[in-house]
């Protein structure tokens, strides 16, 4: 380790993207059963831990590489500071021997010095490795993780202001040394973020916090490795754990201060900062930028202005218009964002969680070209209890939470889910400022996003054009779920009684692999497709072949749905594409894609969809040619305009980030390479008559 430097560089900092898992380890899996859950690391926490025995006052030298640190000392100018031990500051050691790990703990009295003597009274066993976490720890550890000694740790969600430093404790740090090595080199195992604040309000502030819509803080583990660590959370919480999604700094505030806190690492998309005085009031910012945090890094925010006036937010119904059209004529596009499961506390969240679904679906095509047509509001109305019921998957609710729309849903029954729709279409009716006329909300598109960890989502679609998409933010936004191509498909694309076959797995490498995202995947999946899109599942169990039909009723609903799915091999509904498919290559070889494919609406057998892959089967962020095409005729009719065939071509984006821009594949969550977590497909639409 390199021990030359011990200064941070606080202007210079930079923020390194984190290094997401490649897909080559991924095993193909099946998205027509339900796959077990990969292994979670907190299942072999706690293993019994021993304090070591007393012995003869040990000393030992403890640094800390350059970004890691304790505290902060700033030089005169401000322009730099060393990083520094704080007199009583004491970290933990373990070790193994003769089977049982031992712990010890070490404390300095020295203060404000980068190289500190730390002493303990506790007998050094042998062993062939020895590690180490400061602050000093007694959370639980393992040995035998994927090869990884395992800590267990906590990040405080309530910290501490201190202008131009961090609270003692805050700065998770680790060592491993061999047997023969005497000092300890730290190296930090957490993320800062630094700002300062600016506006006539600054004075009344007392607590700011930073929220995303992923774990930040709480209860996690270090996994130390032969020369690195990083730290995860488990996927689901178990009894006794804290986490929380967001960071709360509280303390005095004072202009030209830097502040900071302290997260854990990982790839944020969409995040908000609130600045609250001690009577409730406060001032939101959001954004849905994609924020990458490193482990030993800083990310700074500079001088972020928070106006003159708080609003007050004790209020009940808050409605944020969070995106505006600019083109379309005579009328916007419009989309609404519902908070169902959130409680006034939980507020900032919901704003955090509507402007990351608004960013995945307008970085998805062509709704990423034709942004410009959309107003977007965001309408949030507390709950009583966070959450959503839990049913016995036949609408009868067996664990019930007090959620403002009463949204259910079984654990392993998915397509039991619902709410109270008259309740959601009078709120959404009422609240959202581009309805003014009752027939409007059949034009509305609306995402109800539920403050749930359960996986889960569904589309209520109507023939009159209305329709509703129930979305859990699933595992408390935890990345690394995937979803794959079907294990088995059919033998001939034109002839059903053909058969099937199983799956090649060429097939599914040629396709991109598995499709690694988070709840907001399903989110464009359920919204952009189902609900906006108005199409059909493209996926398909391997034993349901589906029975030979003339025609797919909703072809002939009033607003029509499902013209992604062909009953017949010929005609399609996308017939016009196939006749001039040898013009389109001509112009992008990825039009070659278009073309017949057996399977789809849930049958392996008897449907027919236009692509070999789309989000509709995988919810991957990329539509098929022909469904790009019925968006943006949808937009097109809803604005008031006319659709252009030729202007559409001219627009259209082929790209699918699986298979054509690899790099863009997304992070898999806080930790950048914990396993991939297979989950089934969601149940279609549930269809209404009106």
């Amino acid at each position: 380790m390199n021990m030359k430097s011990h200064k941070l560089i606080l202007a210079a900092m930079a923020i390194v993207a984190l290094a997401a898992c490649t897909k080559e380890g991924i095993v193909p899996g099946s998205i027509d059963s339900k796959p077990e859950v990969a292994p979670d690391p907190w299942t072999i926490i706690p293993v019994e831990v021993k304090d070591a025995p007393a012995g003869p006052t040990l000393y030992t030298q403890a640094s800390i590489l350059p970004g890691s640190k304790s505290g902060l000392s700033m030089n005169e100018s401000g322009t730099h500071a060393s990083v520094v031990w704080h007199s009583g500051d004491s970290f933990s050691e373990f070790f193994v021997s003769n089977e049982t790990i031992y712990k010890c703990d070490y404390t300095t009295s020295e203060n404000n010095v980068e190289q500190a003597e730390f002493t303990t009274t506790s007998s050094r066993g042998n062993s062939d490795a020895y590690y180490g976490v400061y602050p000093n720890s007694t959370r639980g550890v393992s040995p035998n993780y994927n090869g990884k000694f395992v800590i267990g740790v906590n990040i405080p969600t309530i910290q501490t202001a201190i202008a131009g430093d961090i609270a003692d404790g805050l700065n998770l740090s680790y060592y491993k040394i061999g047997p023969q090595e005497k000092n300890r080199t730290f190296t930090n195992l957490v993320s800062i973020i630094k700002f300062r604040i600016a506006g006539d309000n600054i004075y009344n502030v007392t607590k700011i916090r930073f929220a995303t819509g992923s774990y930040l803080t709480g209860d996690c583990v270090a996994l130390v490795g032969d020369d690195s660590a990083e730290l995860t959370f488990s996927l689901k919480l178990k009894d006794g754990e804290q986490r929380s999604n967001y960071v709360e700094l509280a303390g005095e505030f004072r202009k030209g201060k830097d502040y900071y806190m302290v997260v854990a690492p990982g790839t944020l998309t969409g995040y908000s900062m609130v600045f609250s005085d001690d009577n409730g009031n406060s001032t939101t910012l959001s954004s849905a930028k994609t924020l990458t945090l490193q482990a030993s890094r800083m990310v700074d925010f500079g001088t972020i202005d928070i106006g003159n006036e708080f609003t007050d937010s004790k209020e009940d119904i808050v409605v944020n218009k969070i995106h505006s059209a600019t083109a379309g004529a005579p009328y916007p596009v419009t989309l609404a964002f519902v908070a169902e499961g959130f409680t006034a506390e939980q507020k900032e969240l919901f704003s955090t969680l509507s402007a990351t679904a608004l960013a995945a679906l307008f970085n998805t095509e062509p709704y990423k070209t034709y942004q410009s047509y959309f107003n977007v509001y965001s309408l949030f109305v507390p709950s009583n209890e966070n959450g959503a019921s839990i049913s016995d998957g036949n609408g009868n609710i067996t664990t019930a939470r007090d959620s403002y729309f009463g949204a259910y849903w079984g654990s392993d029954s998915y397509g039991d889910m619902s709410l109270n729709i008259d309740k959601l279409l009078a709120f959404v009716s009422d609240n959202c400022p581009d309805i003014v006329s009752s027939s409007q909300i059949n034009e509305v598109a609306i995402a109800v996003i539920i403050n749930d960890s359960r996986y889960g989502g569904i589309c209520h679609m109507y023939s009159n054009g209305r329709g509703f998409a129930m979305i859990p933010y699933i595992s408390n936004g935890i990345s690394g779920l995937s979803w794959t191509y079907n294990s088995y498909e059919a033998v001939s694309d034109s002839d059903p009684s053909a058969g099937t076959k199983k799956t090649d797995s060429s097939v599914i490498a040629s396709l991109g692999g598995s499709n690694i995202g988070s709840w907001t995947n399903v989110l464009v999946h359920e919204f952009g497709g189902h609900c906006f899109g108005r199409f059909g599942d493209e996926y398909w169990s391997s034993t349901s072949t589906g029975s030979a039909i003339d025609a797919i009723s909703a072809h002939s609903w009033q607003v029509k749905a499902f013209l992604n799915i062909s009953a017949k091999y010929s005609p399609t509904p996308w017939d016009n594409l196939l006749s001039k498919k040898d013009e389109l290559v001509a112009s992008d070889s990825r039009y070659s894609r278009i073309d017949t494919y057996q399977g789809g609406q849930g049958n392996i057998l008897n449907r027919w969809r236009c692509e070999k892959v789309s989000c509709m089967m995988d919810n991957r962020f990329y539509f098929s040619t022909w469904q790009r095409m019925l968006i943006v005729k949808r937009i097109k009719s809803l604005a008031g305009e006319s659709f252009d065939e030729e202007d559409f071509f001219s627009r259209d984006v082929t790209t699918d980030p699986n298979r054509d821009v690899p790099s863009a594949a997304p992070a898999v969550g806080p930790a950048s390479c914990v396993p991939s977590h297979p989950m089934p497909m969601l149940p279609p639409p549930v269809l209404h008559e009106e």
